[in-house]
Order: C-alpha cells, then sequence, then structure tokens
C-alpha cells in the first residue's frame, strides 16, 4: 500500500502540498517585488540620465532614455513630456504628439501641464491657430493660470489678434501674469494696432 493509500497518508500528501503551494506563491510575490523594485530603479536611473542629456542637448539620446522610462515608471508624465520636448528639438513632430498622448493618458489629472507643454510646442512650430486652441480651451479649465495667460499673449500678438488681446490684458494686469513695464508695452502696442486697423477702415475723404 502506497502512503496515498491511507487517509492519514492523503492528509500528509495534501498538507506537503498545500505547504509547496504557499511556499511557490510567497516565493512568486517576493520575485514580483523584486522584479517591480529592479524596474523601477532601472526607470529612475533612465530618468535621471534622459534629463541630463535633455539639458546637454543630447535630442536623441535623451528621447530615447526617457521614453524607455515612461514605459516602465510608476510616474511616467515627467519621462513622456520631458522626450516630447526631445523629439520636437529634433523635429520629430510625430514621435513628440505620440509621447504627448501617452504623457496624457499616463495622468489623466495632468491635463493642464500637458497641454501647456503642447501649446509651447506647437507655438514654437509657428502653429498659432491650433496652438490658441489649445490655450482657449486651457484658460477655460484653469482660468487664473498665468503661465497660460502669458502664452495667450504671444500668441495673440503673432496672430495681430490685437482685439483679443485688449480683452486679455485687465486679465494679465489682475492677475500680474507680466511684468508692468512689459505690460505697459503690451498695452500701448495692442491700442497703437487697434487704431491703425481702425484708421484703414474709414472710407475715404471726398
Amino acid at each position: 500500500m502506497g502512503i496515498s493509500d491511507c487517509p492519514a497518508g492523503r492528509f500528509l500528501l495534501l498538507h506537503w502540498t498545500l505547504n509547496l503551494l504557499r511556499g511557490s506563491l510567497r516565493s512568486g510575490q517576493r520575485f514580483r517585488l523584486w522584479s517591480k523594485g529592479r524596474n523601477q530603479r532601472i526607470a529612475n536611473t533612465k530618468t535621471l540620465k534622459g534629463l541630463i542629456a535633455l539639458s546637454e542637448g543630447k535630442w536623441w539620446q535623451a528621447q530615447r532614455l526617457l521614453t524607455q522610462a515612461g514605459d516602465k515608471s510608476e510616474l511616467p508624465l515627467i519621462s513622456y513630456l520631458a522626450a516630447a520636448r526631445a523629439a520636437h528639438e529634433q523635429g520629430e513632430d510625430a514621435d513628440c504628439d505620440d509621447l504627448l498622448h501617452k504623457a496624457r493618458d499616463a495622468a489623466p489629472e495632468a491635463e493642464i501641464a500637458v497641454g501647456i507643454s503642447q501649446a509651447q510646442i506647437l507655438l514654437s512650430r509657428g502653429q498659432y491657430e491650433p496652438c490658441l486652441a489649445t490655450l482657449l480651451d486651457l484658460n477655460k479649465k484653469a482660468p487664473k493660470n498665468t503661465y497660460v495667460m502669458k502664452l495667450l499673449r504671444e500668441v495673440y500678438i503673432q496672430l495681430n489678434d490685437w482685439s483679443a488681446l485688449s480683452k486679455l490684458i485687465p486679465e494679465l494686469r489682475k492677475h500680474k501674469a507680466v511684468k508692468p513695464a512689459k505690460l505697459l508695452k503690451t498695452e500701448q502696442r495692442c491700442y497703437s494696432n487697434i487704431l491703425e486697423q481702425s484708421i484703414s477702415q474709414l472710407p475715404p475723404c471726398g
């Protein structure tokens, strides 16, 4: 008669099996925790190296390291945004847009931060209309964000939209979004252009 043929033997076999299974599960959990911790350490190292490369203007290296870090990190937002900046500096618009999309998906709660990065990049590309649309949306969601206001000021000037800028000026002043001297120059330029446009639209004399 084998050990599994008697009740006591079956109990011992079951007990041994359960202990083995429990030990395997604990070992598996420890391995997963170790593996997860190791992945985080690697991701953190790549983030640091990627940010250093970004600050040194090594765009390709920065994009590669930061994208890899973002794919493994528990907090990928910074890595993806920095990688998007590196892609933008190389003129890789498709990669840049994809990385911004990844940043938005990874941290929906950071919509304003991602939107500001996107607006900065669109402004740098000279894509003023989509930049304006992005900023107006951000301004609705975060009406007191002074950096959004500053970017709106820039894009209105680029678009020669002096009427819209004149409506923004009181908000710039109220929230102290730009320095007083700069705001004064902005105001003078704005109303000077509005006056010129008004004069140009007058019917000819005689």
